[in-house]
């Protein structure tokens, strides 16, 4: 398997998974923090806490699809030797 087929590997897998991270986040509903008196109730802090999470692990698999899609794009073009 050459380094070319590995990145398109990579890629798809990173951006699909990204896909489902923000699915993920998008399905957790959050109310406004401001509206509360005091601090928000801990299921509330849960929430948000676990959607930030999900957001981050998204925009981290997004960034690895698309440094992937950029290292094979960069042998495509340049004529580097793939099988």
């Amino acid at each position: 398997m050459s380094l070319y087929t590995v990145l398109l590997v990579v890629s798809a897998v990173a951006a699909g998974t990204s896909g489902v991270f923000w699915i993920l986040a998008a399905r957790i509903t959050v109310p406004v923090l401001h509206g509360y008196l005091s601090r928000p109730p801990r299921m509330v802090q849960a929430n948000a806490k676990a959607q930030s999470r999900y957001n981050a692990a998204a925009a981290w698999c997004a960034g690895v699809a698309a440094i992937c899609q950029c290292a094979s794009t960069a042998i495509t073009i340049h004529g580097l030797p793939m099988p």
